[in-house]
């Protein structure tokens, strides 16, 4: 006997990735420190962001929100993260 199986899921997700082009000069030198960071909500669209899909998957939607709920955030190394 088969059983069908449905899981319905709404989850926030947070991604992160080093990316060399958006690291700043100072960070490019050894032994410096590079604590610096910078919230980017108003250029996330300029940004490149990774593509997320889950297989197998019946179908996939992402919510709309009267206000943003989101963050990115860039650290001067020229790591980001990303949550949504």
């Amino acid at each position: 006997m088969l059983f069908a199986q449905e899981l319905t899921l709404d989850t926030r997700i947070t991604f992160f990735w080093d990316d060399s082009r958006l690291m700043t000069p100072e960070c490019r030198d050894e032994g410096s420190d590079c604590d610096d960071h910078f919230d980017l909500k108003r250029r996330e669209q300029d940004l490149w962001k990774p593509d997320l899909y889950i297989l197998n998957s019946r179908s996939a939607k992402q919510h709309e929100q009267p206000l943003r709920n989101g963050m990115v955030y860039l650290v001067a190394t020229g790591r980001v993260f990303l949550s949504k």
